[in-house]
């Protein structure tokens, strides 16, 4: 099944983080000739019930400081409305890692690796979502 486009919710409350990581996914996507629809949230309690209902792909930062909600919290709220999407977690803490299972994230990427392994994940993530897709027919 050939992807025409991927809907991906980035969220992290530095502003920098935010653009590179949308930077790099609209980069891997346009190289594999996909469109990328991107939902950018640097402020986890404005994200929009239809970006965590529609999105394919969510790739969240863990620590939102100041805020209330961090992106394990966000994870629930994604999960209650969209069981299908496929959480990457990017973050600097590894100490989150664990609680990343309650919410079935796919992976948790350190931001320090992200240049390494970012593409490689997301390839992997549509490999998922294809199959799942399959799996519906």
């Amino acid at each position: 099944m050939a992807w025409k486009e991927i809907r991906t919710l980035i969220c992290d409350d530095n502003r920098e983080s935010l653009d590179a990581i949308h930077q790099k996914a609209e980069t891997i996507f346009a190289k594999l000739n996909i469109q990328g629809i991107f939902d950018l949230y640097s402020i986890s309690e404005a994200v929009a019930e239809d970006s965590l209902k529609n999105c394919d792909i969510a790739l969240l930062d863990v620590d939102f400081e100041g805020q209330t909600i961090n992106g394990i919290g966000l994870a629930r709220k994604l999960r209650q409305v969209n069981k299908r999407a496929i959480i990457l977690f990017i973050t600097n803490f590894i100490e989150y890692a664990p609680e990343g299972y309650e919410v079935q994230a796919f992976r948790y990427i350190l931001k320090r690796d992200l240049d390494t392994v970012l593409g490689r994940y997301l390839m992997e993530a549509m490999e998922l979502l294809r199959d799942a897709r399959e799996c519906l027919r």
